[in-house]
């Protein structure tokens, strides 16, 4: 359970999705290859590199994916780790996420966008709803899961840019760089 996290903590987090993501925006081909070199970058494994094209990705991006330490994402998701962290600095109680993934049928995603299910007393959602709004989110209620809020995104773009909102907000000394262009 990812909860009471320190913003500086949360900040961190952000800033290496950030610059992972940038990466992997960089060199991904297309929206199959970015799932594909996120999924290898949350999971590095040198066995990996050799099933697939790796040519034209950056030394960086490289090093990352032959590591054999996974980034310090508390396990969970690039696109949404950081929002993850930052639900929990400003004090809601995060319960499931997912980036959101592109796949071919007839193999279904558990989303196809980047969401996050958290509680929060009603002043701080409320709290939340402008941060939503300037960063490209929306809220949601799932009917299976009433009594959770669920944030959602077009994208990982946006889902990181409310958790640098969310961060922003609890703190002016938070600062997220490295924002990825896609």
């Amino acid at each position: 359970m990812i909860r009471d996290v320190p913003p500086e903590l949360a900040s961190e987090v952000l800033r290496t999705e950030f610059g992972l993501a940038g990466l992997v925006d960089e060199a991904a081909r297309s929206p199959e290859e970015f799932e594909m070199l996120l999924s290898a970058v949350e999971s590095p494994d040198p066995e990996n590199v050799d099933c697939a094209d790796f040519g034209h990705v950056s030394e960086e991006l490289m090093e990352e994916l032959v590591s054999d330490v996974p980034p310090d994402l508390e396990g969970l998701e690039l696109g949404v780790a950081g929002l993850v962290h930052a639900l929990a600095a400003y004090g809601c109680v995060p319960a499931a996420s997912c980036r959101g993934h592109v796949y071919d049928a007839p193999r279904r995603p558990w989303s196809d966008r980047p969401v996050a299910f958290f509680a929060s007393d009603r002043e701080r959602a409320e709290q939340l709803v402008p941060l939503a709004r300037i960063s490209g989110c929306g809220f949601n209620v799932d009917p299976e899961r009433p009594r959770l809020i669920l944030v959602e995104a077009p994208s990982i773009v946006e889902s990181m840019r409310l958790a640098e909102e969310i961060l922003r907000s609890i703190s002016s000394e938070v600062s997220v760089e490295q924002r990825p262009q896609r």
